[in-house]
Formats: structure tokens, sequence, C-alpha cells
């Protein structure tokens, strides 16, 4: 994250707890952390202009703010890195925040907010942070999506940027990818063909592919087929429609993510056991 010459940053994240099925901002005017007793400030004028800017936005009370850890979790990384980007200054003097939590939105409404939000895109001081894990597999997560010819993935966990997908990647590709994870739900080991850590990196490599076309209904189509567990699925569609909203008025390329780094919580090789995905990725325009 490089915010020498940030003038706010958006935070989007899912809601967990909350049911929500439109898209709530905070009431409250900022954030503490465990990294200074001076809180990060919220721009609450900019909070306050895109609220009134559509019906689609709710307010978040305190007790639902303070619940959610999808925005919660990367303020200390952000606080510290405004500390090391800003040395001596006080946290007034940071660029603030304009935390945005997404609930279970549908594509119109992820539409219709990515475009509002694309004129904040288009101005390159605001930096954009997407909360997110990827796939959540096991019995636990009600997700046990299988793909009984998933190639072995190589080279092993953790995978960095050069063994991930990049742009460019073509729309026929991504179909592609799609029907390389024909797959169904695992219900025993009896079924088993390949193993299972292979099965969720095939399908999350295929969830990447679709993401780097830039195409948001190529990501929309991944997740209708696989059932992918993308937890950060609906903010990652809103920023996905607002840099094509961006492209699209610009005239310039759209801004495809590059992938970093890809990681899980464990390699489960038997149903009973469970994983979660990790995927790290940039988007520069």
């Amino acid at each position: 994250m490089y915010f020498d010459n940030s003038k706010r940053i958006f935070l989007l994240g899912p809601s967990h707890h909350h049911p929500l099925a439109t898209i709530a901002l905070p009431e409250v005017s900022s954030y503490a952390t465990p990294v200074s007793d001076e809180p990060l400030a919220l721009d609450t004028e900019i909070i306050n202009k895109i609220r009134t800017a559509s019906s689609t936005f709710e307010t978040m009370s305190r007790r639902v703010d303070e619940r959610e850890h999808s925005m919660e979790l990367h303020l200390p990384y952000i606080h510290r890195k405004l500390q090391l980007t800003f040395p001596g200054r006080p946290t007034s003097e940071y660029p603030p925040l304009v935390p945005i939590m997404v609930g279970s939105t549908n594509p119109e409404t992820e539409r219709a907010v990515g475009t509002l939000l694309a004129t904040y895109l288009a101005d390159v001081s605001n930096a954009f942070i997407i909360s997110s894990d990827f796939c959540h597999w096991g019995q636990r997560f009600g997700y046990t999506y299988y793909v009984s010819d998933a190639p072995q993935q190589k080279p092993p966990l953790p995978l960095s940027f050069d063994n991930l997908p990049q742009p460019p990647t073509t729309v026929s590709e991504a179909q592609d990818a799609l029907q390389n994870v024909s797959g169904r739900s695992l219900r025993s080991n009896s079924e088993l063909h390949t193993e299972i850590y292979d099965s969720i990196s095939a399908v999350d490599i295929a969830t990447m592919k679709a993401i780097i076309t830039g195409s948001a209904t190529q990501f929309l189509k991944i997740l209708r087929t696989t059932g992918n567990t993308v937890c950060g699925r609906h903010p990652i569609g809103v920023i996905m429609a607002a840099l094509e909203e961006y492209a699209s008025v610009s005239g310039e390329e759209i801004g495809k993510f590059h992938f970093l780094r890809y990681e899980r919580s464990s390699d489960p090789d038997v149903v009973s056991e469970s994983s979660v995905s990790y995927v790290s990725a940039v988007a520069v325009i």
C-alpha cells in the first residue's frame, strides 16, 4: 500500500453478521486502533455526500460497525503504514477513511454503486482497499465443491505473482477456465479421485482468471458455476464495476488486477476437514 499522495482511503468489506441486502455507511467519525492512542479519522464529508447520492445506502450503527471484522482487521496495518508514510505527523493529518460495508447485493446494485464510486476511482489521489478471503471449503461452511479431474497444483503453496494468473486474459480464456472446473459436491471419501486441495486450487485459480479479465460478468459466471465461497465477492463486484465504468468513460484500458500471493489455512485431504484460502491482488489505473 502506497499512501504518499493519497487524499483519502476507501475501505470496502463484506457484512458477516448483520443481515444486509444493500450497502451501509458508518455513523461514527473515527476508528480506534491498537497502534496509537490517536484514532484514524473518517471522511464524514465524503461519507455524507455518498449517502445522499442514492437510496441504496443505509447507515450502520456503531454496534453493527464494532461487530464486523472484515474492515476492522485492516485498520492496524493501515494505521502503521500511515505512520511510516507520514512520520512525526498527528493522525489528524493522515488521509481519512471512507469505510463501506457491502451486503448481499445483486449485480444491479453493484453496478450502480460501482458507477457512483468510479468518480472517486478516477482521482488518483484516492486509494481503495477491498477486504476479502477466498474459498471457504468444508462441511462446516456448507461448501464441498469438488473437481475430480483437477490438475496437481505446482509449485506448493504459497504461490507468488510469477505463478499466478496475470493480465492480459481474454474472455475466451476465462470461459475455458470455467470448463476446466466442472464439479459437484463431495459427500464421502470414497468419491475421491484427486486431492481435495488440488480441487480447491483449481477453483481459486479459475476465479482469479475471471477477475483479471476486468469483467464483472465473467466474475459472476465463475461464482455461479462453482459456488466459490469468496466472502468479499460483493465488494469485489462493486470495485470491478467501478473499474469498468472508469474505462468506458475515460476510454483508457481497464485497470486489471495483478495477483500477488495465494495460500490456504490448511490442505484438506478428507471430506471432514476444512480450509480457507487467502489471495492478495492490486489494480492500478
